[in-house]
């Protein structure tokens, strides 16, 4: 995991200014999920002609089920994944 990742204690400590150094704070009820983004950030589909489609989901798939997610954690992370795969789509145009 990299260094950068912390994430809060408190729900308090939502607000917490941005940091110079670039880390950011994970809450700690979305920290299985941004574990699961980092470890699946590499399988998108791209467009022939270039940009991103979105996650390859049978990769990710692949990914939970090594991981040996059940079916249950499988649809929860999936869906909290397909969120921010969304976000993210909306900054890449």
């Amino acid at each position: 995991m990299d260094a950068a990742f912390a994430w809060a204690d408190e729900p308090g400590d939502r607000a917490a200014a941005p940091r110079p150094d670039g880390a950011f704070e994970v809450w700690a009820e979305n920290w299985d999920t941004v574990a699961l983004f980092w470890s699946v950030r590499r399988c998108w589909r791209l467009r022939p002609v270039g940009g991103v489609m979105g996650f390859d989901w049978s990769q990710v798939r692949s990914k939970m089920q090594l991981k040996r997610f059940d079916a249950e954690r499988m649809e929860r992370e999936a869906a909290r994944l397909e969120l921010m795969e969304n976000a993210i789509m909306e900054v890449l145009g």
